[in-house]
């Protein structure tokens, strides 16, 4: 499942769990996404969570 959070720089941090490792250790990715110039709010979240989907 992705986490999708606002930074104050007005970037967004996406992290996904990819389950664990042999170990036991949780692995997670992230990706930071920047959206473009003029899209509306709910355009930033539709296209942050298509790049969340890409991880």
């Amino acid at each position: 499942m992705a986490t999708i959070r606002k930074r104050k720089s007005g970037t967004y941090e996406i992290k996904v769990s990819c389950g664990y490792d042999i170990n036991g250790k949780q692995i997670i990715q992230y990706k930071h996404w920047k959206p473009e110039d003029g899209m509306t709010k709910k355009a930033n979240r539709k296209g942050g969570k298509q790049t969340g989907s890409s991880l």
